[in-house]
């Protein structure tokens, strides 16, 4: 008897000292975790650019066939839009075209929303665990094969051991199960499931295998997913990349008014939804897995009902659009209908009552914000508030050229692209500079080019998918997932020719500016809006006679993925 109480007491004593070691890591940890509201630009992000920077300026070189002066090297960048499985096919079909013509490598940054978060996330999530990253070409099969194999809502084809687990997981670490955890985990278990039938734990993949990937890999522009959060009107603006997660406009003290100074906060990825209290992390959780982030990203079902009020605005301005001919009197109509809108919604409160809801703790909890008093914050999809997530990359840090933009949003096609005046509204209301939408090049129905004389102010070449499909669909047939796909890929392809003069011009521009002695930050943060003397780029293939005389690229059907 005393043999074992000796023994239970030596066991115990045992537990005890590997749980005080556990928890004097854990706090020895989270003294390294602060809330960072200094930096706009992580320092991992710089070092990322400047690992690339050879690679970026070579591919440069060779897509154009020409020598660029290194202070006129143009910084372009990727915008992918929100809309689904229609928007995560289209990215990777506009990312693949971009590798096929050689101007994947010389793009500095790709920053996705919703369904095109699923593209970015399950392409990092894949590549981190193989040896070699996959090319574009063999990641768009895979992509296919997962769509179009496996039915999404099909019970019997769940992985139910992984699933349960993963949850059982996070209810013993959390506490709670979140209705971003299970979505993101059902995410993973389809579009990862032949990686789970090898015996990859695909639905505890993190961040910390892409942050890896990124110190030896080369192929990827630095990636930005978006989400924001949505506690009250309007809907605050959050960036997630490997490294760091957070916010300009955080520690803002007026919800209402934009700050003159940088009010931005950031933590480190690997603490998003650990417990902070005045910017100290107190505990520090494992750190979420890219499943639970794609939920979080692309979380069309917490919908709140200001949300639900809005989307009917915009249908009604869609709707009255067609019936006025005059530009001036549709945008007022435009204004008129999204004012009365968000006072509506802001008046009734209408974005407190939101559908099954992700809350996440709140990093600037008990800071000098207007998110101080909240211990958590409502954090979804930001397609909510603009589809097109082009915040981050006119950040004056990042100091972007040239915008590529594919827009799968369902509104895409609609008169007068609704998707580009609230970018423009949104650029205006953070005071950044953006052409005027009037100073266009339309190339065809599903290619514009917006540019302005002023090379300070980037120019947006705007990619329009005109493949119709509803938002919530997830199972594609082989020929629906090729159809919707070939048509971005060959828009992109088709037009390599727009895209060189495009870049040419910029960097013409830049060089002026630079022979001028004028540096682009000495012209101050004010709002830049086109002044009707775009450049003419465009104009010139025009001219040269290289823009096909078809309105839209022909969808080959089975013709591109089916040669793959």
């Amino acid at each position: 008897m005393i043999i074992m109480f000796s023994r239970y007491r030596a066991t115990s004593c045992a537990v005890r000292f590997i749980i005080s070691l556990v928890f004097t890591f854990n706090f020895l940890h989270c003294m390294q975790v602060r809330v960072d509201t200094v930096n706009p630009i992580c320092q991992e992000e710089r070092a990322y650019n400047d690992f690339r920077a050879k690679y970026s300026f070579d591919a440069m070189q060779n897509f154009l066939q020409q020598n660029i002066p290194g202070k006129s090297f143009p910084k372009v960048a990727c915008c992918l839009s929100g809309g689904g499985y229609r928007a995560m096919i289209s990215s990777t079909a506009f990312l693949h075209a971009f590798e096929d013509i050689g101007l994947l490598g010389a793009v500095k940054y790709v920053s996705s929303l919703s369904g095109s978060t699923w593209a970015l996330g399950h392409m990092l999530a894949r590549d981190s665990v193989r040896p070699e990253p996959l090319t574009m070409q063999e990641f768009s099969l895979v992509l296919k094969k997962a769509v179009s194999d496996v039915p999404f809502f099909h019970p019997k084809t769940f992985h139910w051991a992984h699933l349960l687990g993963k949850m059982a997981h996070i209810r013993f670490e959390m506490g709670t199960i979140q209705p971003a955890d299970f979505w993101g985990a059902l995410l993973t278990d389809r579009l990862m499931h032949d990686l789970q039938d090898n015996g990859t734990d695909v639905q505890n993949i993190t961040f910390e295998g892409v942050r890896h990937l990124l110190k030896k890999s080369l192929k990827y522009p630095f990636p930005i997913f978006t989400a924001s959060i949505d506690d009250f009107l309007p809907y605050q603006w959050m960036e997630v990349n490997p490294f760091v997660s957070g916010g300009d406009y955080l520690m803002a003290k007026d919800k209402m008014n934009v700050p003159a100074h940088y009010s931005g906060a950031y933590i480190p990825t690997l603490a998003l939804g650990s417990c902070f209290a005045n910017g100290d992390c107190n505990h520090l959780f494992h750190e979420k897995s890219i499943g639970s982030m794609m939920g979080i990203f692309g979380s069309p079902y917490s919908a709140s009902i200001a949300d639900i009020v809005k989307l009917a605005g915009q249908e009604i301005e869609n709707y009255l659009a067609d019936k006025i001919p005059q530009y001036w009197e549709r945008r007022a109509l435009e204004l008129l209908i999204s004012g009365l809108t968000e006072y509506f919604c802001e008046r009734e409160h209408l974005d407190a009552h939101r559908f099954l809801p992700t809350h996440v703790d709140n990093f600037v909890c008990g800071m000098d914000s207007i998110l101080k008093d909240l211990p958590k914050v409502i954090m979804s999809d930001a397609g909510f508030d603009e589809n097109l997530p082009i915040l981050p990359l006119l950040k004056r840090e990042r100091d972007v050229d040239i915008i590529l933009i594919c827009d799968a949003s369902s509104d895409a096609t609609w008169k007068d692209h609704p998707e580009m005046s609230r970018i423009r509204d949104l650029a205006l209301r953070y005071g950044f500079k953006f052409p005027s939408l009037r100073n266009k090049h339309v190339i065809n129905d599903n290619l514009i080019i917006y540019e302005d004389s002023d090379p300070s102010v980037p120019t947006i070449v705007y990619f329009i998918n005109a493949v119709c499909e509803p938002t919530l669909k997830f199972d594609y047939s082989e020929k629906e997932f090729c159809e919707l796909y070939d048509f971005m890929y060959l828009l992109v392809k088709d037009h390599k020719s727009i895209l060189q003069s495009v870049i040419s011009n910029k960097i013409s521009g830049l060089s002026r500016f630079k022979h001028d002695d004028i540096k682009l930050e000495d012209i101050g943060d004010f709002v830049v809006i086109g002044d009707g003397c775009a450049a003419s780029s465009a104009q010139g293939v025009i001219a040269q006679g290289f823009v096909h005389t078809e309105p839209k690229p022909k969808s080959s059907g089975y013709g591109f993925c089916g040669l793959l």
